[in-house]
Formats: C-alpha cells, sequence, structure tokens
C-alpha cells in the first residue's frame, strides 16, 4: 500500500462526498449512511487482492474491532482499509488469531466518523463526544507506539454537518485536544470538517414563505 497516494485518495473521495451532499442535502440523513456512502466509494477506489492464504478478498472493511492501550478490543472505526496480502483469516503454524477472528498486518488507513443533523450546529454533549472518540484514537496510537513505529497506520477523523454553524467549535475541539495530545496522534491523524449548505436552503426558503 503506497501511503501517501493512499491517503490522498481518500481525502479525494471525503471532498468529493462533501461537494455532492452540499448539491443534494437528501444524500445524507444519518451517520450511517455517511459511512455506507464512503464504504461504497472507497471499495471502489481500492482493488480487491488475496489474503495470506491465497483468498480473494476487499481491503474495506466496516467497523473493525482495534486494541487499545489496555490491550482490549475496545476501538472500533466505522471504516478500516487493510493490505489484502497482509490479511490472514484462519490459524497457521506460529500464527495464531487473536479473539476477533482474523488478523491485519502492514499499513492501514482507518476513518472515524461523525454526522450531526441539526441546521444549528453541534450541542456541548456531541462536542463532548468527539472529545471522547479523539481520547479512544489517541490510546490507539499509543498501544501502536509501544510496539514499534507508528507510521504504518493512519486515522482520517472524519466530521459531517448539515450545515456550517458551529463547523468552528468542530475544529476547535480537534486543535485543542491535539494541543495536547502525543506525537503518535499528530503525526498519524488527518482532521476533516465537511459542511452542507442546510443554513442557505433554510433561508431560501422563508424567503419563499415555506417554512416559518
Amino acid at each position: 500500500m503506497n501511503s501517501d497516494l493512499n491517503r490522498a485518495a481518500c481525502l479525494r473521495i471525503v471532498q468529493e462526498i462533501e461537494a455532492d451532499y452540499q448539491q443534494a442535502p437528501g444524500l445524507i440523513l444519518t451517520e450511517n449512511d455517511l459511512q455506507c456512502i464512503l464504504h461504497s466509494r472507497l471499495s471502489q477506489a481500492f482493488t480487491r487482492g488475496r489474503t495470506v492464504e491465497g483468498y480473494r478478498a476487499s481491503p474495506v472493511h466496516g467497523e473493525v474491532s482495534w486494541y487499545d492501550q489496555d490491550e482490549r478490543l475496545a476501538i472500533k472505526p466505522d471504516i478500516s482499509i487493510f493490505e489484502t496480502e497482509n490479511l490472514q483469516l484462519f490459524d497457521r503454524p506460529g500464527m495464531k488469531l487473536p479473539s476477533k477472528g482474523f488478523a491485519g498486518r502492514g499499513s492501514a488507513i482507518m476513518f472515524e466518523l461523525k454526522f450531526f443533523r441539526f441546521v444549528k450546529g453541534p450541542s456541548k454533549s456531541q462536542l463532548a463526544g468527539v472529545w471522547k472518540d479523539l481520547e479512544k484514537i489517541q490510546g490507539l496510537f499509543q498501544r501502536l507506539h509501544r510496539q514499534g513505529p507508528t507510521g504504518m497506520v493512519h486515522c482520517f477523523f472524519v466530521v459531517f454537518s448539515k450545515s456550517s454553524i458551529g463547523e468552528e467549535q468542530i475544529s476547535q475541539t480537534f486543535h485543542d485536544f491535539s494541543r495536547t495530545s502525543t506525537n503518535a496522534f499528530r503525526d498519524n491523524v488527518t482532521f476533516r470538517a465537511c459542511t452542507g449548505n442546510a443554513e442557505i436552503h433554510t433561508q431560501q426558503r422563508r424567503r419563499h414563505g415555506e417554512g416559518a
């Protein structure tokens, strides 16, 4: 997996979804919608390959469990992308599978997604939820750092909002966390705040006497 090229492809796909959402507000109604759309487009961009055992496999998977700093399978990003040639599906001599039923080695990319569906922007509790998710991601990278260099795993933390209201608060939450985070987190996490145009559509409807 060429990390730089694949990260660029991931970011481009996120930007394309944002542009589509701005043109079609009904494209994404829930966080599951966002996850499904992103999963579909990533699956088109990343070709299938073969596992360690030679079985055909997709590199793109949803809600795969990752170990946290306490060696618990407590982190479950919305989407993970693996190198299929480093995916192991069955026990092998000297290479027993972990409890999650498979092993993924080599480079990987993960996506943590949030979707705020209200025009008025995120609430305080929702922003606190963003902070909590960032702490989980940092815990994962702390574990990876103990094992060796962390540059083989990269995380995209992507927040979609129905409107641009609150975008500054969302970005500030990430930057505040990043200032006190570990180097492993700062070096391996890309943040992206994406917005729709709901406030513009709302203003237009009000000018036409709708939804008052």
